[in-house]
């Protein structure tokens, strides 16, 4: 299961990189994620451990589509939920959704933050550096003019939720403290 936690965090940090610089989750990224925990789950637990992807995959989509459609995320978030409940099953996805909302609403906070300050002193004009490579989205239909990167909500949370599962690889890693 360690390797398995540990690949699916470094997927994810490259699903954070992509979102962050272009707003962007590749759809193969999504697809691979999704297929190697559902074989994963698969070949470790057999059918109860697929059946547990399953309902994992079904929280992270049906969440985070009510979600989409209430905000207007993008659906590469929905996607990149969807397999990260696929690999870490249902309780864990629970988990994750939940502190992927929070940690990604305070995300936005600071950012908003961060902006007002910074441009009440006039550093950037209108718009701060990651702002210039984000393209306006559904700024007639829900108000908003620029959309926020979720994916690494979602990376911080899913560290957070298998820290303890990856702890014995971390002090492997890390050596002890």
């Amino acid at each position: 299961m360690h390797f398995m936690y540990a690949t699916l965090l470094l997927l994810l940090l490259y699903a954070s990189y992509g979102d962050i610089r272009e707003l962007r989750i590749p759809n193969w990224l999504c697809g691979l994620i999704l297929i190697l925990g559902l074989t994963w789950n698969s070949a470790v637990h057999s059918f109860s451990g697929f059946y547990n992807g399953l309902v994992g995959l079904m929280i992270g989509f049906v969440t985070f589509s009510i979600i989409r459609s209430i905000t207007g995320m993008g659906a590469g978030d929905v996607k990149l939920m969807t397999a990260v409940g696929a690999t870490v099953g249902f309780r864990a996805s629970l988990s994750i959704v939940g502190y992927s909302i929070i940690i990604s609403g305070s995300l936005a906070a600071l950012y908003l933050i961060l902006r007002k300050l910074l441009n009440a002193r006039g550093c950037f004009g209108d718009k701060l550096p990651m702002e210039r490579t984000m393209e306006p989205t559904c700024a007639g239909f829900c108000g908003r003019k620029y959309q926020m990167p979720m994916a690494p909500g979602i990376t911080i949370a899913t560290g957070y939720v298998l820290m303890p599962k990856l702890s014995p690889l971390t002090e492997i890693f890390l050596g002890r403290f």
